[in-house]
């Protein structure tokens, strides 16, 4: 599955975000945004994240979604807590996703009873490897926590074919 153009189900959330931002952008206010399910949820996030679409992405979290963050590459792990933190989290992410060419999400679990989604994704070509998330949605279907596990490294370099050699018999 692809995360560059996915298409919302129609009625999916209450409203639809404003045009949006591109990462670093500043947030722009938004209509009022309720998801119905967390499937409409969802919809929201991956559209938003394949677009890299700031505003649109945050209208799933509040104050209190926390996403935890761990590189199995360096063993580095972070929280971030809150809209501003959890905003700033999708800036680096979405600015180190330069070239979404090799974006892939093999992987999109939803549970509407236990209010989860499980994602499996990658994107080699900007260094992220693997990466598994799993999020956890309250009551009004916002995005409470998120745990994501990465192995993310140096990008992988386009795999161009091997010029053949050519032979002159003189």
């Amino acid at each position: 599955q692809s995360l560059g153009a996915p298409v919302a189900k129609a009625g999916s959330v209450a409203a639809a975000a404003p045009g949006g931002s591109v990462a670093g952008s500043a947030p722009v206010a938004a209509p009022y945004y309720f998801a119905r399910s967390v499937q409409a949820a969802w919809d929201n996030h991956f559209e938003a994240f394949g677009k890299q679409d700031l505003d649109k992405i945050m209208l799933d979290y509040d104050d209190t979604s926390i996403a935890k963050v761990y590189n199995n590459k360096d063993g580095s792990k972070s929280e971030f807590v809150g809209k501003v933190q959890i905003r700033n989290m999708f800036t680096d992410l979405f600015a180190d996703l330069s070239n979404l060419d090799t974006l892939k999400a093999p992987v999109v679990d939803v549970d509407e009873a236990g209010k989860t989604v499980f994602l499996v994704w990658e994107c080699p070509g900007c260094g992220y490897h693997t990466a598994t998330d799993t999020f956890v949605f309250g009551p009004d279907n916002k995005i409470k926590r998120q745990n994501i596990v990465v192995t993310k490294g140096t990008p992988e370099k386009s795999k161009k074919p091997k010029k053949k050699k050519s032979y002159s018999i003189c």
